[in-house]
This record gives C-alpha cells, sequence and structure tokens, in this order.
C-alpha cells in the first residue's frame, strides 16, 4: 500500500486497477471476439476465388480443368479437401490431404453461371491454419496490452503517489499537529499547484493560531501587571518542578514574600504608584534570582519564589540577599520599602496544599514579629 492504513489509497489503487486494466481488458475481449468474424472472411475470399475457377471448368465441361481446381485448392495450407459435383450431384473431381485434420470446418457453395446452376464447390477448411496469423496477432497484442498495462501503471504510481497521496500525506499530518496544538513543526511547502496553495495557506493558520496560542497563554498564565506567572502559570511551572524533582532526586524549595504596609503606600500615594512599585519590584528581584527561578504574583502584594535544585539553606540564603536588596533599594516616590519573607523546602511525601500552609504560616510568622525578616 502507498502508505498504511490509508482508505485514499486503497481507492486510488483500485481507481488505477480500473483505469488501466479494465479497457485493456475489454481491448482483448473484443478482439477475442472479432477474429471468428476475421476467419469467416477469409475463409469467404479463399472460397470465392475458387468459386471462380471450378465454375469456369464446368462451364467448359473441362474435366482436366476441374480436377486442377481441386488439386491447386488442396494445396493450399488453409484447405484440408475440395470437392467438385455437377448439378445432378455426381462426383467430378476430389482431392484431400493425407493426413486428415480435426478442427476443420466445410463450406458449400453454388456454382451458377448466367442463371444455370452448374454443381457444387465443397471446400474443406483447416481452422488452425485460418486463425494462425490471427493467433500470432492475439499473442502479440496481448503481450504489447500488459506492457503498456506495466509502463501505464508505473507511471500512474509515481504521478498520484508524489502529486496526490503524498500531498494528501503531509496534509493529513499537518492537520493532525494543527488538531493537537503541536504548532512549532513548520509545514514547507515547494508545490505551485493546489495541494501546495492549501498546503501553504495551512502553515499561515499554523503561524496564526501559535501567536494567538502565545497571546492567549500569556494572559492565562501570566499576570498582566507584572509580567511575572500568576496562580495558573504557578501551577503548572510548581507541578513541572515537583516531577523534576522527583525524578532527578533534587530539593525543591520556596520562598515566599509580600510587602511590609503596603495598603498605606496604596492609601498615601494611590492605587498607579503602589501598581509602579509591584513592577519594579518584580524587575529588582528577577536581577537577583537564576533564571531557573521562578517569581510568581500570588495575589496583591504577595509573592512566591520556586527555586529548584536549591535545599532550605541556600534558600535561606537568597532570602536574605533578597530582603537587603529590597531595603537598600529607593523606589519612586515612598522611597525606603521592606518585604517579610518565609522559606521552606518541600519534604518528599508532602501534599502540595499542606506545603503552601506551611510557608503561608512561615509568613505570618515574620508579619507577626516585627516584619522585615525571615522566617523558616
Amino acid at each position: 500500500m502507498i502508505f498504511k492504513n490509508s482508505k485514499i489509497s486503497k481507492v486510488v489503487i483500485l481507481g488505477l486497477l480500473c483505469g488501466i486494466f479494465l479497457p485493456i481488458l475489454v481491448t482483448y475481449i473484443f478482439f477475442i471476439n472479432n477474429y471468428k468474424e476475421r476467419s469467416a472472411q477469409t475463409m469467404n475470399i479463399i472460397t470465392e476465388s475458387y468459386s471462380i475457377s471450378a465454375t469456369e471448368a464446368l462451364w467448359f465441361f473441362s474435366d482436366e480443368w476441374t480436377k486442377v481446381v481441386v488439386q491447386s485448392a488442396s494445396k493450399n495450407l488453409k484447405i484440408y479437401s475440395a470437392t467438385i459435383k455437377g448439378s445432378q450431384g455426381v462426383l467430378l473431381a476430389h482431392h484431400q490431404e493425407k493426413l486428415p485434420s480435426l478442427n476443420t470446418r466445410e463450406i458449400i457453395v453454388n456454382l451458377e453461371k448466367g442463371g444455370e446452376f452448374l454443381g457444387t464447390l465443397t471446400l474443406v477448411f483447416k481452422m488452425d491454419e485460418i486463425n494462425k496469423d490471427i493467433y500470432i496477432e492475439k499473442s502479440n497484442l496481448f503481450w504489447i496490452l500488459v506492457f503498456q498495462a506495466i509502463i501505464s501503471s508505473i507511471i500512474l504510481y509515481f504521478i498520484i503517489r508524489y502529486k496526490i497521496l503524498n500531498p494528501i500525506k503531509k496534509l493529513t499530518h499537518q492537520s493532525r499537529l494543527l488538531s493537537t496544538k503541536q504548532l512549532d513543526e513548520k509545514f514547507v511547502w515547494e508545490q505551485e499547484d493546489e495541494m501546495g496553495q492549501l498546503g501553504n495557506a495551512m502553515n499561515k493558520t499554523r503561524i496564526s493560531l501559535k501567536r494567538m496560542f502565545r497571546k492567549l497563554e500569556s494572559k492565562v498564565i501570566y499576570d498582566n501587571l507584572t509580567k511575572v506567572y500568576n496562580r495558573n502559570g504557578f501551577e503548572i511551572v510548581f507541578d513541572t518542578e515537583i516531577k523534576r524533582s522527583i525524578r532527578y532526586k533534587n530539593p525543591l524549595s520556596m520562598i515566599m514574600f509580600d510587602i511590609d504596609f503596603f495598603k498605606k503606600v496604596n492609601d498615601i500615594h494611590g492605587h498607579l504608584v503602589g501598581d509602579k512599585i509591584l513592577l519594579d519590584m518584580c524587575i529588582l528581584i528577577q536581577h537577583h534570582i537564576r533564571e531557573s527561578d521562578s517569581l510568581v504574583r500570588w495575589g496583591g502584594e504577595e509573592f512566591f519564589i520556586i527555586i529548584p535544585g536549591v535545599n532550605l539553606n541556600g534558600a535561606l540564603k537568597l532570602a536574605e540577599k533578597i530582603r537587603m536588596v529590597v531595603e537598600s533599594h529607593l523606589f519612586d516616590k515612598v522611597k525606603n520599602i521592606t518585604i517579610s519573607l518565609s522559606v521552606a523546602e518541600k519534604n518528599d511525601n508532602e501534599k502540595t496544599e499542606d506545603f503552601l500552609k506551611r510557608i503561608d504560616d512561615l509568613l505570618y510568622k515574620s508579619k507577626n514579629t516585627g516584619r522585615n525578616k525571615v522566617s523558616s
């Protein structure tokens, strides 16, 4: 099959066979049915020729000429025997081959001249000799048709395969990728026919879908203001890091923090200043964490930092570093602000909700014991 488990291939192969071999079969059958008529025409021509000679011999009452006619007819390779009888049915001349032929056909014609009945000529034809040339033609025709069918099949096979079936297979693959949102594979089409136009149109669709999904993904998993991960993004990233931690047996830690007295900032300076502080803080912190770390806005002024491959002690050092960086930074309008932090390392069998509750409780500990500190 041109390509596996394809209904299109089966239909095309069936159409290919019917389109090539059916006309050839019809042609061959027509020839077989027509050769009987050709045999009759050949015998009629031969019979007419000897009938003329036999008629003249009887008209002139020439016994010698009559014998010459039947002898001449019998010497013809296509005739087994020849017989001439008079008007009264009397045998005048007869000649036949010594070896009888099994496949014969007899033709009897009346001999007349000037409206007068002179007698009859009987010719027994050897049908194998009559049909000999036809058999050769039939054999030649058969092999010519077979050769034609093979050449036509090969040519049509490659035309259909490379111009129709392979592009259809490629289009099917592309549509499967589109339907499963696998949009990174580029669809390259060099054909300029309808298939190529359709393939290039699908590639443009792929590009448009990829851009659209990126925009949707950005809205779904990223915070509109700070451009860091939101809660949806947290679930995706944290789940991935948990699986990686289990697989490679690496530690997974997390920092949680929020801005101290952030409500006062909004009340005094307004929400626009508060939003600018949130954005600037995210930019500041992202400069002091690794690319493999993930900053998440959990809600309001609360944030997470997911730290894969780092144990509790390493996370504590990073948390303290971040606390000091924020404390020493001069923000627009409000100048100095501080943050309270909590740090925890996830246990192997600890559920995510239990882990989040534990680190949240630690954050409340920092806030309730003076703020601008790290609890673990």
